[in-house]
């Protein structure tokens, strides 16, 4: 078996006078001058603090960073959000889906096979804001409950799972809506596990996607 080795897929002086009456005439001058430039450091500094502000205040960027026991991580940035009905046999619901490196065109046969890693993250409709643990089993059409997160792969491990029994942490539910626009916003800090062995992957990271 050929060695592996870890690797990533996927900013002037005052002057005063000798004589009282010279230098009230100049002390003056000087007293308006200090009360101007505290006013500029004032403001300069009130600019500073918001500017600071500003940098504190930017939207997370949108990844999700996989990462398998041997080193091999995946990060996935780049999500397309889509709605759907729930199944037929399920109680009525809309399901919003965040996929990445995924064609997701669902159909009789199922969402089409990517043949890179790709991720998948659905969550019913609802406007309330919830923190799961995990495993979570989802339940199809429940509005609160709702929820599955699916890696096919990280380096050797497949089909990563927040349902299976060996997943623990957390996923964030923050908004999740089709009205007026299909939009998902969850933060996961946790392990998925493979529905086809006992093995792991560390799933972190943040999902805006509209």
């Amino acid at each position: 078996m050929p060695a592996f080795s870890p690797r990533t897929i996927r900013i002037p002086a005052r002057r005063w006078a000798t004589t009282y009456g010279r230098r009230m005439t100049i002390a003056r001058p000087v007293a308006a001058l200090a009360a101007i430039t505290a006013l500029v450091t004032s403001c300069s500094d009130t600019a500073d603090d918001a500017a600071g502000a500003g940098k504190d205040d930017k939207p997370q960027e949108t990844g999700i960073v996989a990462t398998a026991a041997g080193g091999m991580k995946v990060e996935f940035t780049d999500f397309t959000v889509t709605c759907r009905p729930s199944e037929d046999d399920q109680p009525d619901a809309q399901i919003v889906s965040a996929t990445s490196g995924w064609d997701f065109n669902r159909g009789p046969g199922g969402p089409t096979v990517p043949t890179e890693p790709a991720m998948l993250i659905e969550a019913a409709d609802t406007t309330g804001r919830e923190t799961l643990d995990l495993p979570h089993v989802e339940e199809w059409g429940n509005e609160k409950t709702f929820l599955v997160g699916f890696i096919t792969e990280v380096g050797k491990e497949v089909e990563l799972s927040s349902a299976e029994e060996q997943a623990t942490g957390q996923i964030e539910v923050i908004s999740a809506s089709c009205d007026p626009e299909p939009r998902l916003e969850v933060r996961i800090d946790g392990t998925f596990g493979s529905e086809v062995s006992d093995a792991t992957v560390t799933v972190k990271g943040y999902v805006s996607a509209d």
